[in-house]
């Protein structure tokens, strides 16, 4: 930024939720007093891909602006529901943070089901019955119970737990966050329940795209990894949308 001839006006940068909360806020701090001295107001705000798409996805963005005059509607006096803890705390040592606020979502996200495509084949029945036995007993209980109440879809990841691999699944109708495919374990699986039978396969492609907001009409290319890549290594598209709508344009606009 400092080598830019004109710096610009509105400034965003995206990142886990660790930014605020880890090392007691350290990162988040050296941040926000970089683009203070700089000449901008800046504040910060979490945002769960969850509130647009069936996907656990919570992101931190800081947002700066080279202007002093920023309309009442776009700052509040305090947190509100895109502020979390973690944000509360490191605020308090943040000087001159802002407050941005933003209008709540009012549609709810689509079900986990509505994104999956049960044409896909799924692992044959060995894997698939391999898979199955990595599920701790507690998950297997739960997900007993949920096919009884008509729950077919259960996302989850596979995780090295007291020396042993386990396949750990979700069961609030949302899938885990999408990652990126630099191992077996980053790559999510699905627990489908159909007949009363089950099976297992990996999330598709497409269905990382639908998870992360973006359109059937979207071409994705390359191989399955770049693919899954380039899904979980993006920003979800509706929360950008969201952002960009209820606060970015708006200062823009200054």
């Amino acid at each position: 930024m400092d080598e830019m001839e004109f710096r610009p006006k509105v400034v965003v940068a995206e990142n886990v939720v660790g930014l605020v909360s880890a090392s007691q806020g350290r990162h988040y701090l050296a941040l926000h007093t970089a683009l203070s001295d700089r000449g901008y107001q800046v504040g910060a705000v979490v945002l769960d891909a969850a509130r647009w798409v069936p996907q656990s996805r919570a992101r931190v963005f800081v947002v700066g602006v080279a202007s002093k005059d920023i309309p009442k509607a776009l700052v509040s006096e305090g947190p509100t529901w895109c502020q979390n803890m973690a944000v509360i705390r490191v605020a308090k040592h943040a000087p001159d943070f802002v407050w941005w606020t933003l209008r709540e979502p009012r549609r709810k996200p689509r079900p986990l089901e509505q994104i999956v495509d049960f044409q896909v084949p799924t692992h044959a029945e060995p894997q698939s019955k391999r898979n199955l036995g990595l599920i701790p007993p507690h998950h297997r209980s739960r997900m007993d119970a949920e096919v009884n109440c008509q729950a077919s879809v259960f996302p989850g990841y596979k995780r090295t737990r007291d020396g042993k691999q386990v396949l750990e699944l979700r069961f609030d109708n949302r899938a885990g966050c999408l990652r990126t495919p630099q191992g077996g374990s980053s790559r999510q699986y699905f627990v489908l329940c159909r007949d009363g039978r089950r099976f297992t396969r990996l999330v598709t492609v497409r269905e990382a795209a639908r998870l992360m907001g973006v359109r059937d009409s979207y071409k994705v290319i390359g191989s399955y990894n770049e693919g899954y890549k380039a899904m979980g290594d993006g920003v979800a598209v509706p929360v950008v949308r969201h952002l960009a709508r209820q606060l970015l344009l708006p200062l823009a606009e200054l």
